[in-house]
């Protein structure tokens, strides 16, 4: 295939992240007065959030949104080890594991060295689309908990009624799942008469239905906004037991891949990848990147050409379909050298207008299934300059797109497979 890595150096890597300190444990247990990000009418649920359905399917895709607790000036519990570095480090690895399944994308709430308060995080998390926020942190002992170690997973109240089922419900039974990877990582439980789950309540706020909130502020805020979230303290960074072995890489991947399991199997995964289904001698995995600067999808079955354009900036977004290595039916690929544009089609006609206007080709990029498994769907957006047109399995994120105000272009071409 004749590759171009122009798409790599058309625009600068998106980066908005800044300084560093230390902020108490409980640093985000509050952020002043909870602001809601929607609109809660009378059923609580803004048109935003009722686009997003409420249980996953095949068609659709899954988007979590991961939260590396501290940040920036907020250093989190220091020891042997600074939380909010490990906690990012946690984040990297969940996300490594989550994007090995199709047509689940991964958000952070924060930079690297950025410092997020409770309800931008949130709001980013929403503003994405996000169908959970699984919020990564870990401990440090205090006058109870004197020798301490283990991990807690904090769950949204399910004794209390307020969007019980839309958010408490899937935030405890995804709490579940989270502890028993954690446990099968080798992590034992804090408090084993609860298997490390844990809530807790504030002291004397409530939700419109009366009930006391959730103390946590990303267990709160999130709840308001229709989005269930957990909070995993993974464990204590001052435990002669937990602190050393938070110091080392190969624990810190440990949990990191729990923690997406752990969300996986809630949402109806095994802990396989999904991409293994398929003979790699006949099928390519089509890596799917995103320019957060250009608004640009980008498509490739190369290893190293996805790695190449995650490296310059690009959010890599995981397996976004399977195609076939040979058919009958090639895709081009195509660049505008201007734009800093590829499009991608079957159709010679469209190719050679491209090319007659200033278009590179570059060659055949993959192949359609000639058996027409699974149908590709393609979307134009008439007011992009960069990223016009997008290309999806997920029927969901095609009719999302449509709604608001993307063109249906239809079926672009087909793959032998898809989630």
């Amino acid at each position: 295939m004749a590759c171009s890595f122009a798409i790599a150096l058309a625009f600068e890597p998106h980066v908005a992240f800044a300084a560093e300190q230390y902020a108490p444990e409980d640093a985000y247990s509050s952020d002043g007065e909870d602001v809601s990000l929607v609109d809660e009418g009378d059923d609580g649920l803004s048109l935003a959030i009722q686009s997003i359905p409420t249980s996953y399917g095949n068609d659709r895709t899954l988007i979590v949104a991961l939260d590396p607790g501290h940040g920036g000036s907020e250093n989190g519990a220091v020891s042997y080890v600074v939380e909010k570095d490990v906690n990012w480090e946690i984040a990297q690895y969940c996300k490594e594991k989550l994007v090995q399944y199709p047509n689940v994308r991964v958000v952070l709430t924060r930079g690297k060295n950025e410092t997020v308060s409770l309800n931008e995080r949130t709001a980013r998390a929403v503003a994405a689309g996000a169908d959970v926020i699984i919020c990564l942190h870990n401990n440090a002992q205090s006058e109870d908990t004197i020798g301490a170690s283990g991990y807690q997973v904090y769950h949204q109240y399910v004794e209390s009624g307020y969007r019980l089922s839309r958010t408490a419900t899937p935030s405890r039974a995804i709490a579940e799942e989270i502890a028993a990877q954690l446990q099968a990582a080798g992590v034992h439980p804090q408090d084993p008469a609860y298997n490390g789950l844990k809530i807790r309540l504030s002291s004397g706020d409530y939700y419109p239905d009366g009930s006391l909130t959730d103390y946590y502020g990303m267990l709160r805020i999130p709840r308001k906004n229709n989005l269930p979230s957990v909070l995993v303290e993974h464990m204590y960074v001052d435990s002669p037991e937990d602190g050393p072995l938070l110091q080392q890489k190969s624990w810190l991947k440990k949990l990191g891949y729990a923690d997406a399991i752990g969300v996986m199997e809630y949402y109806g995964y095994d802990a396989q990848s999904w991409a293994n289904d398929y003979d790699s001698s006949t099928t390519n995995c089509m890596y799917r990147l995103y320019n957060p600067n250009s608004g640009e999808h980008f498509y490739t079955a190369s290893e190293s050409e996805r790695n190449t354009v995650a490296k310059a900036g690009w959010v890599y977004e995981g397996i976004g379909w399977v195609a076939p290595k040979e058919s009958s039916t090639p895709v081009y690929r195509l660049y505008n050298p201007n734009a800093g544009d590829h499009h991608y089609t079957t159709s010679e006609d469209e190719r050679d207008h491209l090319v007659s206007v200033g278009w590179n080709y570059e060659g055949i990029g993959w192949y359609s299934d000639d058996a027409q498994a699974v149908t590709i769907l393609r979307e134009y957006n008439p007011n992009a300059k960069s990223g016009a047109h997008n290309f999806t399995a997920s029927a969901s994120e095609h009719k999302n797109l449509v709604r608001l105000g993307w063109r249906d272009e239809k079926i672009a071409w087909y793959a032998v497979g898809a989630a």
